[in-house]
């Protein structure tokens, strides 16, 4: 395989980093039966490291996000997922997760500079 691109201009395709830390306490989450998407187990294991009990603590009180999830959708914010794991990142705080998808929606809408 030719490790170069064939333009210069064009970047050499890298593989993903894995932190084995992080996936195996994706994969510790998902045999409990915590079936969430992987961008949700992902930014919990964020949080929590590898303190596996803090991870299960924080997906059991997802159920009880219910609420501020529906205030994020009141609020415009219709991506559930993405309003799931701005509230997971913000640990529950409303206020930190509006900020959250505000930046990384600015983030997404900026133009790409040449």
């Amino acid at each position: 395989p030719e490790l170069l691109p064939k333009n210069p201009a064009e970047p050499v395709a890298k593989e993903p980093v894995v932190d084995p830390v992080a996936a195996s306490a994706v994969a510790a989450l998902r045999a409990m039966g915590f079936a969430h998407d992987e961008a949700l187990l992902a930014a919990i294991v964020a949080n929590n490291g590898s303190d596996i009990v803090a991870s299960v603590l924080e997906l059991s009180a997802l159920s009880e996000m219910e609420t501020l999830l529906s205030d994020l959708e009141a609020m415009g914010f219709e991506d559930a997922a993405r309003n799931r794991s701005a509230l997971v990142k913000s640990r529950g705080d409303v206020r930190a997760a509006v900020r959250e998808l505000v930046k990384s929606q600015a983030t997404a809408d900026a133009p790409a500079s040449a």
